[in-house]
């Protein structure tokens, strides 16, 4: 909801239509605690429709893969904006990393009395 563009029956409209809240759950929240609501709520939407869409590409790449001339892969086939997005590369913490982490906490239980 942009700011310029905001009225109480549209802020209703969202908690109580699109969100499913009730009137008291909805006036509970803060402004920034619905915003975080919403937003939240959008991603998970976004997340079910690239899931959908990525199984009909799956779909039509099994059917149409047994005709084609040459191999392709699904997203050369169809193609979706978020396939360009690049992906993060997670670090994942070695033995020695984990057990420093372990020490270090170990440390602090020790200093703090608990």
């Amino acid at each position: 909801m942009d700011a310029e563009e905001f009225t109480w029956d549209k802020l209703e409209q969202q908690g109580l239509g699109t969100l499913s809240m009730t009137i008291d759950e909805l006036y509970d929240l803060t402004p920034r605690s619905f915003s975080n609501k919403m937003i939240g709520y959008r991603e998970r939407e976004e997340m079910i429709m690239q899931n959908h869409w990525e199984q009909t590409r799956m779909i039509v790449h099994s059917c149409l893969s047994p005709h084609l001339k040459r191999k392709m892969k699904p997203t050369e086939l169809m193609p979706f904006d978020w396939d360009s997005k690049k992906r993060v590369k997670k670090k994942i913490a070695s033995q020695e990393e984990i057990q420093e982490v372990i020490k270090r906490y170990s440390q602090k239980k020790i200093v703090n009395g608990t």
